[in-house]
């Protein structure tokens, strides 16, 4: 889970272009989150909501 789509949508198309092992990669904006604090609180809701709509994930690019 990353808020870098730059880097990490670059590097996850240039592995699966060379064939190489790779995982999902699940992008964020701290936008969309409440503020302040509690932040971790909210990705992992986020992310548990993601793990159950995407029981088994492609290897690729996810914005939840």
């Amino acid at each position: 889970m990353t808020e870098n789509f730059a880097d990490f949508a670059a590097m996850l198309t240039g592995r699966q272009n060379r064939n190489e092992p790779s995982v999902p990669v699940v992008f964020i904006r701290r936008d969309n989150f409440p503020r302040p604090g509690a932040l971790a609180h909210h990705l992992a809701r986020k992310l548990d909501e993601w793990a159950k709509a995407n029981p088994e994930p492609f290897v690729g690019l996810y914005w939840p």
